[in-house]
């Protein structure tokens, strides 16, 4: 008898801590009306539908902000146009950007000043990229498909 009790409190104590785990809170918000964003883990996940309108150099504002270290993915989902300037800039731990098939425009510093972005993965929809997209992303390789604008832009930028 004893031993079934043992046991019916260590399921009851396992079943809390799991539902407990569950039930983390997980970070997310809004960043404009139409897009939206998560912390998976250390993956950024934005989605919804129009434009990451974008920030100033010196934002606070960024609603991931509190969570820059820990960032070292970012996913944007189909349904996303644009990343608006500084929208990534200054992520020091961001290795890999994956764009839904949706972006067309790049801003200024959109990505800039992430020393360990290695990868960035460029859709075909992309058609317009800030000059000063990648500055300071010296470790940067641009995954693109041959011919178009993507591979236009790689080489003109020596990525």
């Amino acid at each position: 008898m004893k031993k079934k009790i043992v046991a019916l409190v260590l399921a009851v104590i396992l079943a809390f801590g799991i539902i407990t785990a569950v039930n983390a809170e997980i970070p997310y918000g809004v960043v404009n009306a139409d897009v939206t964003w998560k912390l998976d883990g250390n993956t950024l996940v934005i989605g919804g539908y129009g434009d990451i309108w974008g920030y100033d150099i010196t934002s606070a504002d960024r609603p991931w902000q509190p969570y820059y270290d820990q960032i070292t993915k970012v996913i944007i989902k189909n349904g996303v146009t644009s990343i608006g300037p500084y929208t990534f800039y200054g992520l020091n731990n961001l290795v890999s950007i994956e764009t839904g098939e949706t972006v067309e425009r790049l801003y200024e510093n959109s990505v800039g000043n992430c020393p360990n972005l290695r990868q960035f993965y460029f859709p075909d929809t992309i058609k317009s990229v800030n000059g000063k997209c990648f500055e300071n992303c010296p470790n940067l390789a641009i995954y693109i498909r041959p011919g178009g604008f993507s591979e236009e832009y790689a080489t003109q930028n020596s990525i």
